[in-house]
This record gives C-alpha cells, structure tokens and sequence, in this order.
C-alpha cells in the first residue's frame, strides 16, 4: 500500500514498486537526507527516494538528485489531518 501512496502524492505509478527501505525519524541505509532530521524515509526498489518532513527546514534548499523527492506536508492545526483541493496541492487553511 505504502508505494501507492508514494506514488498519489509525487504524481507518478509506483504502483509496481515495493519498500525497500522505510523508517520513522531517521535513515539506516547510509543514504543522507536533503535537510537533517527527516521524519519519515522511504525507498523504493525502483530507486526512488521520498524524505518526508512535518516541518519547514531552516536551511537553504538545494538541488535533489534524479528520482530524489522531498515532501512538505501542511496540516489542520485543529485536527491534524492533511488537507488537499482537488488538484493534489497540499495547503493550510
């Protein structure tokens, strides 16, 4: 299920793929994340990459490798869940 999901929110069939690599609050495959302290890391056996942050990173943005991905998810502060219009964008009311 998890690739399924992957691939909804980056917009691209993943629907082939599986986890290799997926963790909570750190990477332990030796890969370096874009922007310290991810809180979820996954990837895929397609060798793509996703780094997941519940926050803005405070350091500059840089250039991701190819099949590399970084996804900012904005929720409701009243409720916790994410909130998307329905052409996928994430936003916070």
């Amino acid at each position: 299920m998890l690739p399924n999901e992957i691939g909804c929110i980056l917009n691209i069939d993943t629907s082939s793929s599986t986890v290799k690599t997926g963790c909570f609050n750190g990477i332990f495959d030796g890969t370096d994340s874009p922007y310290d302290d991810v809180d979820f890391y996954v990837k895929l056996d397609n060798e793509i990459f996703v780094f997941i942050y519940g926050r803005i990173p405070t350091k500059p943005l840089k250039k991701l490798n190819e099949n590399e991905y970084v996804v900012f998810m904005l929720s409701n502060a009243s409720n916790g869940t994410i909130e998307r219009n329905n052409d996928g964008h994430c936003y916070e009311p």
